[in-house]
């Protein structure tokens, strides 16, 4: 299995991203008494580095929806680390969720409303994948080679941390087990810096946090290399609430499209990575629970992780 390193990975088997027609949103499910202001957070990818891109990406997505007619558009996002807190409130206007998290624990609360398109390695369209990372010096060339190690997840939840590793390593676990250990580190970036410090020996961590790390904060990347690249999924998308009336689906879907394809906005879309949005049903997303539960079927639940100490 050829491997390559991180910190200099680079090339463009990014693929670009075209618009699909939106799906017509189904007949609109009753509608539950609602707080006075809508909430929008936009916590995936957001490094302190570019928050003033994704600030001015939200800008334009609620001014574009104000000229569209909705009425209650928040001015600011919603910074919060408790961002499943977000998810869950009544007012939730946008969002952006694991795919993992939209068609599993958030289903019937969530619904999507686009996949962005990432100009990232490992992202085509509107798929992305994972880098499964070791130490440069490690002496691993295949997955089975990672038997008895040390594994760090950023979030049980997590489509690009847990369950495309998990459907890797399932067929080559023994008795439920095949790491060593598994533990969780709250963040991508906090699963580099344990392998970085021989507190672990493998994570898998989203193409697109690699793509930002390695132009924002290449220090997390030194002395690290790619042993494998997980199947592509479809990336994360943006939600609202469950209840919100197709109407304000269709008037989401039309502002995004406005925004990522606004020339004004160019630099904005580069700092973020996004080249495009696409349409895409919940149904998408159905593949990343289907190797949950083929992980399952075969009796591994290791990655349920723990805290390390």
């Amino acid at each position: 299995m050829q491997t390559a390193s991180v910190e200099g990975q680079a090339g463009g088997d990014s693929a670009p991203c075209s618009f699909t027609p939106a799906a017509e949103p189904g007949p609109d499910p009753p509608r539950p008494t609602v707080a006075s202001r809508a909430a929008a957070s936009l916590p995936w990818y957001d490094y302190a580095e570019i928050e003033w891109a994704t600030q001015t990406f939200w800008t334009a997505i609620a001014a574009r929806l104000r000229a569209l007619g909705l009425g209650e558009v928040p001015d600011q996002l919603r910074i919060d680390d408790d961002y499943e807190g977000v998810w869950r409130e009544p007012s939730l206007l946008l969002s952006q969720c694991c795919g993992y998290d939209a068609v599993l624990p958030y289903r019937g609360v969530l619904r999507v409303v686009a996949t962005p398109c990432y100009r990232a390695p490992g992202c085509v369209g509107s798929t992305y994948s994972s880098f499964v990372i070791v130490r440069e010096d490690s002496p691993f060339r295949t997955l089975a080679d990672l038997s008895g190690s040390r594994c760090v997840i950023n979030n049980p939840t997590s489509h690009s941390g847990v369950n495309c590793l998990r459907a890797l390593v399932a067929p080559l676990s023994h008795n439920g087990r095949f790491f060593s250990a598994v533990f969780e580190t709250g963040s991508h970036t906090r699963s580099l810096q344990f392998i970085q410090d021989r507190q672990a020996e493998v994570a898998a961590i989203d193409c697109v946090v690699v793509a930002l790390l390695r132009r924002l904060r290449p220090e997390l990347l030194r002395g690290l290399r790619t042993l494998a690249v997980t199947p592509a999924a479809a990336a994360p998308p943006y939600v609202t609430r469950a209840s919100l009336p197709a109407h304000g689906v269709r008037l989401l879907r039309q502002a995004l499209a406005d925004v990522v394809a606004d020339p004004r906005l160019e630099d904005v879309r580069q700092a973020l990575l996004i080249e495009g949005v696409e349409f895409l049903p919940l149904e998408a997303y159905e593949p990343m629970a289907e190797l949950h539960q083929a992980a399952s079927a075969q009796g591994y639940f290791e990655m349920e992780a723990a805290l390390p100490r």
